[in-house]
């Protein structure tokens, strides 16, 4: 029988002691993985180890419940201890970080852009997108007036 681990880091954690999760991806459209795992303890190494993790907050995650790896996102749900012993309860969930599809150039106003750089992100519930164009000569005036404009309609084309 074959004895399967959750890795996150390098760390093995017992299958048993994790149940996966689905997430939507808002970036990609995607559906992620993740794990929600459940850690118990005495040994103060152990915990130095997870607090460690907590502190970096991306790990990358060996998942054998998708059987695959995926960077993700590391947050601590619950901890707990009672007084007077050395046990430590902890549950932590990975979740798989959503990425952007890349992208080879965008779309303003019907007039096509090739990007040098591009970035979206999120900021109170609003999607932010910044992009590094490159313009020829001969397209920097008509950017200029695409940007004068009080409305830009935006398409991106994915590579």
């Amino acid at each position: 029988m074959e004895r399967k681990l959750i890795g996150i880091d390098g760390i093995t954690i017992p299958i048993a002691l994790g149940k996966p999760i689905s997430l939507n991806g808002v970036f990609s459209g995607k559906s992620l993985s993740g794990i929600e795992v459940t850690v118990r303890t005495r040994d103060f190494a152990e915990r130095k180890t997870i607090e460690d993790l907590l502190a970096r907050g991306k790990a990358t995650v060996d998942d054998p419940f998708v059987h695959r790896s995926y960077e993700a996102c590391i947050r601590m749900h619950s901890h707990s201890f009672t007084v007077g012993q050395d046990e430590v309860s902890s549950v932590l969930t990975a979740e798989e970080i959503d990425q952007l599809p890349p992208f080879s150039s965008v779309e303003l106003n019907g007039m096509e852009f090739p990007l040098l750089d591009y970035d979206e992100y999120i900021t109170r519930d609003k999607i932010g997108r910044q992009a590094l164009l490159r313009v020829s000569r001969e397209l920097f005036p008509k950017l200029r007036n695409v940007l004068r404009s009080s409305a830009i309609a935006f398409k991106s084309r994915c590579r």
